[in-house]
């Protein structure tokens, strides 16, 4: 199988300005899955940001559509990801596209984790709305139209979450 992508590509497709393709309100609650239609600057390149919201287990993941190859996935939970090099990740990690990782291994994973926090660019996460906003720094959205209603009582502290950008 070929990977569609190359390292450089990939990492070209991540740092390009995006937009929001409409604006987004989304209300979140306990096994929510949703996406948000994302469009590069220069409106040749469409990707999507998939949303899995459940307690304990919260997935961010950035897929380009021509490729259908996903470029980034934040993982709130306790769950792990082994890399081709034998290293177990646990926890809250990224998983970013590495071309590395899909040449080292032969079951078609194209994607390395890494710990979070990670080299400065993604922080340690306290909410769900907080790995919302450094992902879409991340990804390089300069058009932020969207709103998030999350259920406060998913979370421990009680507090609103709602979430205006």
């Amino acid at each position: 199988m070929e990977l569609l992508l190359n390292q450089q590509k990939a990492d070209e497709l991540i740092s390009m300005l995006k937009v929001f393709l409409r604006d987004n309100l989304i209300n979140l609650e306990d096994g929510t899955n949703t996406k948000i239609d994302i469009l590069s600057d220069r409106h040749d390149r469409e990707f999507t940001l998939y949303i899995h919201y459940q307690r304990n287990n919260y997935h961010l993941n950035f897929m380009d559509c021509s490729t259908k190859i996903n470029l980034i996935r934040i993982n709130l939970n306790g769950s792990f990801h082994k890399n081709a090099n034998g290293d177990i990740i646990r926890g809250n990690r990224v998983n970013l596209f590495c071309e590395d990782e899909y040449n080292q291994r032969e079951d078609g994973i194209y994607m390395r984790a890494y710990k979070l926090p990670y080299d400065d660019i993604l922080k340690e996460p306290k909410t769900f709305i907080d790995a919302f906003d450094e992902l879409i720094n991340y990804i390089n959205l300069v058009d932020n139209r969207h709103t998030l209603n999350v259920v406060p009582s998913l979370f421990n502290s009680g507090e609103n979450y709602g979430y205006d950008h």
